[in-house]
């Protein structure tokens, strides 16, 4: 279904973040090299190189468009509605969320309250900081629909578009008094280097 080439590409890194058995089998076709990291030691050597854990999230962010990408030409091609909710309830395993054990609360000083009715996010545009939701809900709007909302805390706001440095592929839109966690543009990969828990947090919501 798929050949691994590029240096630098990650094997097996779902499958050890999800703690869920390998959904594919890797085989050799040539002879390799690879960095080798035991399971249970994963989590540990992010911690201790969180530059890896962005790396892994960035590759994440752009592993998800490119399927995001995909799926949508396969939608656009033949659009069937009982195939695509298939997909859902067939592609929807229990995910053990490393976000539930992030504190939000240490990260304080960072909360910003927005009132209701306010972007967040805007299509098209460049975000101006990461956000992280702790309380309120949102609504995401694409192409001036709504296609999903919101109210889970440890919700990640512009990371794909930071990861990618590229514009929001949506609108984010509070639909009640929120507050959210926000860390400005220039200080998102120092923050990150400091707080390699929001990273592995984030390449796992991918």
């Amino acid at each position: 279904v798929s050949q691994v080439k590029k240096r630098g590409d990650y094997i097996g890194e779902i499958a050890v973040l999800l703690k869920m058995t390998a959904s594919a089998t890797v085989k050799a076709e040539t002879e390799i090299v690879v960095i080798e990291i035991e399971s249970s030691k994963v989590i540990p050597f992010f911690y201790h190189t969180p530059d890896i854990a962005i790396a892994l999230a960035r590759r994440m962010a752009e592993r998800l468009v490119e399927l995001n990408s995909n799926f949508s030409q396969l939608v656009d091609k033949a659009y069937r509605p009982d195939f695509i909710k298939s997909l859902q309830n067939k592609y929807n395993p229990p995910i053990e969320s490393h976000t539930e054990e992030l504190n939000l609360q240490k990260l304080k000083p960072f909360f910003v309250e927005f009132a209701e009715g306010m972007d967040i996010l805007r299509q098209g545009q460049y975000p101006s900081a990461l956000y992280i939701l702790v309380s309120g809900t949102l609504e995401i709007v694409k192409n001036g629909k709504v296609i999903a909302v919101e109210d889970k805390p440890g919700y990640y706001l512009g990371d794909v578009a930071i990861l990618r440095n590229t514009f929001s592929n949506a609108t984010v839109v509070t639909r009640t008094v929120s507050t959210l966690i926000e860390i400005k543009i220039e200080k998102v990969e120092n923050f990150l280097n400091h707080s390699p828990d929001i990273a592995i947090s984030i390449a796992i919501k991918l």
